[in-house]
C-alpha cells in the first residue's frame, strides 16, 4: 500500500512558504492523538513564528482510534475499564483549544446515535470508544491555530535517518520503498502496540504452523476482527495466559 492523504486542513494547494517546520507524528492511534493535541496547545499558547506543518503518519485509516479501538470491529469486544475512567482530554496549562472536552461517558448520552447503555460504571465496546476517539481527533483538527497545518496521511513508516539537524523518513507500499522528501526538525514516535518480536518459543510455535497443514498461529491479536478470519468453524483453539486479551480471543472464536 502506497502513502494515501486522508486529511489535509490546509484549505488552498499553494506551496508553503520558505522556513516551514515540518514536525512527523508516526502513528495516529491514541497516543500519537494525545501527542498532537498537547502540540497544538503549545501551538496556540505560544504562536508560531514560522508556518508549522504537521504530518501525522497511521498504517489505517482508523486516524484517532487506531487498531485496539477501531471503529469496524465487533460491539461484543468490550474495554477493561469502566466509563467513568475514560477521557481523552488532558486538563491542564497550556489548556487544550478545544471548546468542547467532554468525557466519554458525557459524550455519549449527549450521541443521539449510542444505543448502548452506558451508565458511569459499565464497561462500553471498543468500538464506541473508537468513535470517541475519532471525534476527538476531529475536534482538535478544528481548532488549529493560524500558520499550522496537519495532515493525515495513511502508509507506514519503516526507517529514519538523520540529516544534520534534521530527519527524514522511509516509506513502505506494496512494490517499493522509499525516503520521503521532506526534512523534520522534529519526530514524535507514537506507534503504540509495537510489531511484535517473536521469541525462540513463538518462533518455533510459527514455524511449526507453517509445515502442518490446518495449523494457525496468532502472535498478537490486534486488529482482533481480522487476524482471527481464518479460524474456521469448530477449530480446537489454545489460548496461552489468562488476562484481558484471553477475553477478548475468546469472545472472537464464538
Amino acid at each position: 500500500m502506497g502513502l494515501e492523504l486522508i486529511k489535509d486542513t490546509q484549505e488552498t494547494t499553494d506551496k508553503q512558504l520558505d522556513g516551514t517546520v515540518y514536525i512527523a507524528i508516526i502513528g495516529g492511534g491514541p497516543k500519537g492523538m494525545y501527542g498532537l493535541e498537547r502540540l497544538i496547545a503549545e501551538l496556540n499558547s505560544e504562536p508560531p513564528t514560522s508556518p508549522v506543518e504537521i504530518h501525522m503518519y497511521n498504517r489505517t485509516r482508523h486516524f484517532g482510534s487506531g487498531d485496539v479501538y477501531r471503529t469496524d470491529q465487533p460491539s461484543f469486544l468490550k474495554m477493561n475499564v469502566p466509563n467513568r475512567a475514560i477521557d481523552i482530554w488532558l486538563r491542564e496549562n497550556p489548556p487544550c483549544p478545544v471548546k468542547d472536552t467532554s468525557t466519554f461517558t458525557e459524550w455519549a448520552n449527549q450521541n443521539p446515535n449510542i444505543n448502548e447503555d452506558l451508565a458511569s460504571d459499565d464497561y462500553s465496546s471498543r468500538t464506541t470508544v473508537g468513535q470517541y476517539l475519532e471525534d476527538g481527533l476531529q475536534k482538535i483538527l478544528a481548532r488549529l491555530p493560524d500558520q499550522v497545518i496537519v495532515k493525515l496521511i495513511q502508509g507506514s513508516v519503516t526507517d529514519l535517518k538523520r540529516i544534520g539537524e534534521q530527519y527524514q523518513l522511509k516509506t513502505e507500499s506494496t512494490n517499493h520503498s522509499e525516503w520521503q522528501p521532506h526534512n523534520y526538525a522534529h519526530i514524535l514516535l507514537a506507534t503504540g502496540h509495537p510489531s511484535k518480536s517473536l521469541t525462540n518459543e513463538e518462533q518455533e510455535w510459527s514455524e511449526f504452523s507453517q509445515e502442518h497443514n490446518n495449523v494457525g498461529y496468532i502472535p498478537f491479536i490486534y486488529p482482533v476482527q481480522q487476524v482471527m478470519t481464518n479460524i474456521k468453524p469448530n477449530s480446537t483453539v489454545g489460548l496461552k495466559r489468562n488476562g484481558i486479551n484471553f477475553c477478548r480471543c475468546g469472545s472472537g472464536t464464538y
